[in-house]
This record gives C-alpha cells, structure tokens and sequence, in this order.
C-alpha cells in the first residue's frame, strides 16, 4: 500500500511539473480518451489568448489554452481557480491543424494520474481488505465517479471545437506557384497593353 501511495505522489508531482511548463511532449503523446475532426476549407484564426478568455468565463473552472507548436494549441484546466464549480480533470487536450489534410482535431490525452489511480486503487483495496464483500462498492463508485469526470471534460472539449468551427478563416496567401503564374499574366497584360498603345 505504502508503495502505491510513493508512486501516486511522484506521478503526481512529474506531471503537474509537465502540465505547468507546458511541456510540448506530455500535451502531443497519450492515451486518447476523446477526438473530434472536422474538415476544413481554410485554417481559422485561432488565437490561444481569445480561447482562453473565451473559455473562463461562467461558474466552471476556467481552460487555459497555449502553443506549443505551429498549428498546435494546447489546453487543460487552470490548476487553482476558486469558482463555484471545480471538479478534477481525467484529461488534457491539443488542438491539431493539419493543412496537408486540411482538417482541425480536439484531441483529450488521459492524464497519468487518474490512469493510474483507477488501476492502483481497486488492486490496493482488493489486496488489503479485509472484507471482500466491499469491492462491489468500490468498483461501481470508480465507475460513476470516473464517468462523470470524463462526461463534464467531453461535454467542455465538444464545446471547444464548436468554438473553432465558428473562427473566422484566415485570409488565404497564394502560393509561391501562383504568385509566380500572377505576375507572369501582370506582365503579360502589360506588355499587350504596351503593343496595343503603340
């Protein structure tokens, strides 16, 4: 028991660590618990200052949002708040700009602690409890508490990539081809419009 209770407290520490640095690694790899994709035409205007400000307001605790790459935005709840309604998070999620495939995902990663909680707590208690009969408490009492934290964040992520798909579209830039088949026409329609003066 004594073990588990050393390894909960140091994957606790290394990732509120992780989670506060903003260390790109922990918010791109993990176990997917929630994705949405949508397609898009071109990339909207996503700033990670307006989604948090978006994002922090009413009685919830408020999502901070920040890069931590192109077309990559991370998020997860802020650490301390004191608003009405506070619950602990089983998720951190990546907003995912993919412009080969031209779609946007909301990506939830499992957080290491509530993983590993839900398996060292039951097998701690089955191990060293006395009264067997109790494990059909506990398991059901995982499952609703685990499942109401999961339905809030997949509630709020879902909410989150509604928000994108109502960004404005950045302005599309031609590209270098294009440009270059532009200029060629200007030049083209320049010179004809020369001849034709002359």
């Amino acid at each position: 028991m004594e073990v588990s209770i050393i390894i909960l407290v140091v994957v606790a520490i290394a990732e509120t660590v992780l989670n506060s640095r903003w260390v790109p690694f922990y918010f791109l790899k993990g176990i997917p618990l929630f994705k949405k994709t949508v397609s898009i035409i071109e990339a909207p205007s996503l700033s990670p200052d307006d989604l948090t400000n978006q994002f922090s307001q009413g009685i919830t605790t408020p999502i901070i949002f920040f890069p931590v790459g192109e077309g990559l935005i991370a998020f997860r709840e802020k650490m301390i708040s004191f608003r009405f309604f506070h619950y602990t998070p089983v998720m951190h999620g990546l907003i995912r700009v993919d412009y080969k495939r031209r779609e946007i995902s909301v990506t939830g990663y499992a957080n290491w602690f509530a993983l590993l909680f839900a398996f060292i707590f039951p097998a701690s208690f089955i191990t060293n409890s006395p009264a067997k009969s109790e494990l059909g408490f506990v398991i059901p009492f995982l499952l609703v508490l685990f499942g109401s934290l999961y339905a809030i964040q997949f509630f709020r992520f879902t909410k989150i990539m509604e928000a994108i798909k109502q960004k404005p579209y950045m302005p599309s830039q031609p590209s270098m081809q294009q440009q270059s088949a532009l200029a060629k026409k200007a030049n083209k329609e320049h010179l004809w419009g020369q001849v034709s003066k002359s």
